[in-house]
């Protein structure tokens, strides 16, 4: 069973966005507080993230990607994307890594994003992915805390459990409570990969008894499952699924079950023949929500905004994609 998460985050002072949605969404709609510029006080343990730094931007004015890996496209298809992504009106994008080398190329993305105004903000994470063909050594892992110290990285993923994993599930657990511990020691969210009801349940007990912050990436689940996510205090981030649908159980979660300030938006996109999906995708998917919630287009875009500066924690700055670099 879920068990209840013990202690949970806030973003702090906020404004109540009033809306007006059909009348099932409107209890998830309506009287949330949302932060008024969606930029918290920097504070805790990075202090250097206080100081100079690009603009805050309002995210009333663009969308976010909550998950993407940019790692595998070529150069120029990559450009092309980011390109894509910020006319359509993309403004930030979590990029995530499968492994040191791709965690290392995400950050060095991320740098180049800050000087960059065609591209959306990039912000790298760091982890080992589930599926990858082996775990990570010790000097490995020791890498990756070393790169989750940078304030550069917000985040830990992609990590979490797959049972089509060549790694056995018993191992997989064990690297995933190292990450979890490593969540908790520098203060980074977790950006889960879980597949299957008994993972979900497993990951989401670890991260609710640990304290830690952690979204479930590509939701793709029933109201029941998400009801048990929620419970534990962990966010829901959904993707191009809901725009199907033949999939309505999860349409059904996500229109009466996940509350907007709990629910985050992605595209998941990676270089794959046949696969059109990329960050600019990401405008489609918010529509979609809005169409199931009979709510706004731009209510959905900023509920869900604030999700995700909340998921990611009160010394993350959203910032746009002009202006000079942090010190």
């Amino acid at each position: 069973m879920v068990g209840k998460r013990r202690r949970s985050r806030s973003t702090g002072r906020g404004r109540t966005i009033e809306a007006r949605c059909g009348d099932r969404g409107a209890p998830h709609c309506v009287g949330r507080p949302v932060a008024s510029a969606f930029v918290v006080s920097v504070r805790g343990s990075h202090p250097s993230r206080a100081r100079g730094g690009p603009p805050t931007l309002d995210p009333l004015t663009g969308f976010a990607d909550a998950h993407v890996h940019l790692q595998g496209y070529g150069a120029a298809e990559r450009d092309a994307l980011l390109r894509r992504a910020r006319a359509a009106g993309v403004v930030l994008v979590l990029a995530v890594a499968n492994d040191v080398a791709s965690a290392a190329a995400t950050m060095e993305l991320a740098r180049a994003s800050r000087h960059r105004p065609d591209w959306p903000r990039i912000h790298p994470g760091v982890g080992w992915h589930p599926r990858s063909a082996r775990v990570p050594t010790d000097d490995e892992m020791a890498t990756l805390e070393r790169m989750l110290v940078d304030p550069l990285a917000p985040f830990i993923g992609e990590v979490g459990l797959d049972d089509t994993s060549p790694i056995g599930i018993a191992i997989q657990r064990v690297f995933l409570e190292r990450f979890i511990e490593l969540s908790a020691a520098h203060d980074r969210p977790l950006n889960l990969h879980v597949r299957g009801a008994d993972s979900i349940a497993w990951s989401a007990d670890r991260v609710a008894a640990a304290g830690v912050r952690a979204i479930v990436h590509y939701f793709t689940g029933d109201p029941a499952l998400a009801r048990a996510i929620l419970d534990a205090g962990l966010w829901i981030s959904v993707g191009r699924p809901v725009l199907r649908r033949e999939n309505g159980p999860l349409r059904e979660a996500v229109r009466t079950t996940v509350p907007l300030h709990r629910l985050t938006i992605e595209t998941d996109a990676y270089p794959l023949p046949g696969r059109a999906t990329e960050p600019a995708d990401v405008v489609g998917v918010t529509r979609a929500i809005a169409d199931l919630r009979r709510c706004s287009i731009e209510m959905v875009r900023v509920a869900t905004n604030a999700a995700l500066q909340e998921a990611l924690g009160a010394s993350f700055a959203w910032t746009s994609s002009g202006g000079s670099a942090p010190p």
